[in-house]
């Protein structure tokens, strides 16, 4: 690793960030058929902003979370314009940034740039410590789902405010987190748990996604759910 990438900071980055900023893919499988059908776009910096946990904690200490949100954005959509139309493209953004943003006019003006479609793409809610209301987002996702996005609120039964946030929000998916489906088939306690989500789920009309299908008995298992889509290591390695 060069000494320029390891001591780049934040704002280095955002002023470079198509030179920093890179999104690699990981797929996302039919659980019956084992056919890949997206991949969700996973954001990559330089040095120790390769783990995104550290590039957007270390953001919004700085105050610039929605710059770099927006710029992994625009990364992960200039990455996925050779994905098949057929194949969701799943991004990832804070809610402060999909408050605050026209993320419309973004995703309009990117799109006429590369060769995607609008319809192609689910937005990824991350949770955060300071959320806002799911009352306050309401009318913003209203909004870009009549443009054709989806929502997915993300690693779903771990965050406090998940559940809230799916009665509320509608989203069309929803994804588990990875801590109730990795060798739930293992413990009668997580496989409970990941039951239960699965049922909230169905109730509330999401297509369902398993975090950490990582073995072909994790898949298994969420086959006999019923669960529609899975990700982990079932599929290969993480992206690196």
């Amino acid at each position: 690793m060069s000494e320029e990438k390891s001591t780049v900071n934040i704002q280095a980055l955002l002023n470079h960030s198509e030179k920093f900023l890179r999104s690699a893919r990981m797929p996302i499988f039919e659980i019956d058929s084992g056919r890949i059908c997206g991949f969700e776009m996973l954001i990559r910096g330089p040095g120790k902003f390769k783990n995104p946990e550290i590039l957007f904690e270390e953001a919004s200490e700085e105050g610039c979370l929605v710059a770099v949100d927006l710029a992994s954005l625009h990364a992960s959509i200039a990455a996925a314009q050779d994905i098949e139309p057929s194949q969701r493209v799943h991004v990832n953004l804070f809610a402060e940034t999909i408050l605050s943003t026209d993320l419309l006019s973004i995703f309009n003006e990117a799109l006429g740039k590369e060769k995607l479609r609008s319809g192609q793409f689910c937005i990824e809610i991350i949770e955060m410590p300071n959320m806002p209301r799911p009352e306050d987002l309401l009318l913003r996702v209203q909004e870009l789902q009549k443009s054709g996005l989806e929502f997915a609120i993300d690693d779903v039964g771990w965050g406090q405010s998940a559940v809230e946030f799916l009665v509320i929000l509608e989203p069309e998916l929803i994804k588990i987190d990875r801590r109730f489906v990795t060798g739930a088939h293992l413990n009668k306690e997580l496989s409970r748990r990941y039951r239960r989500l699965v049922s909230i789920a169905k109730s509330l009309n999401c297509r369902i996604v398993a975090e950490g299908v990582d073995t072909e008995a994790d898949r298994i298992l969420a086959q006999d759910l019923a669960v529609h889509m899975g990700q982990g290591l079932l599929t290969g390695p993480l992206p690196d």
